[in-house]
């Protein structure tokens, strides 16, 4: 994903995607490397992380400590599917993740028009016409 995009999902979801960069590796996650998919699902990862953080922000103002808050271990793109996988979760961020999946399988990972899972070098990807034969990133 574009380092512009990366940087508007972390400041727009602090409270999700705060460990990225801790010096630690007990609360580390894999967001050290940033989000392994393309930005063509930036929009859909974004109403993702909003209703995650909505639901951290909910929690947070319950009195629930900060070490308990939903917590994004990795996101990534596999066989043609959007993956978010978290190290802390909460009541409903599953089914939130389970619904973008399946969406991210009719979202172009390139450019976030309709697409469809193909496959691309051996890879299964989710992408339209026009970036069929794009490289595998």
């Amino acid at each position: 994903m574009r380092e512009t995009l990366t940087k508007a999902l972390y400041s727009s979801c602090p409270i999700i995607y705060r460990n990225r960069d801790a010096a630690d590796a007990e609360n580390r996650t894999q967001m050290v490397w940033g989000f392994q998919c393309g930005s063509g699902w930036f929009e859909l990862l974004l109403n993702l992380s909003q209703a995650i953080e909505a639901i951290a922000e909910d929690r947070k103002r319950q009195g629930i400590s900060e070490h308990e808050l939903p917590l994004v271990n990795q996101v990534k793109e596999k066989f043609g599917e959007l993956r978010v996988y978290m190290k802390i979760s909460g009541p409903g961020i599953t089914e939130l993740i389970n619904e973008a999946q399946l969406d991210s399988t009719e979202i172009c990972d390139c450019c976030g028009k309709p697409g469809e899972p193909v496959s691309v070098y051996g890879y299964v990807l989710t992408r339209c016409q026009q970036h069929i034969d794009e490289p595998v990133t």
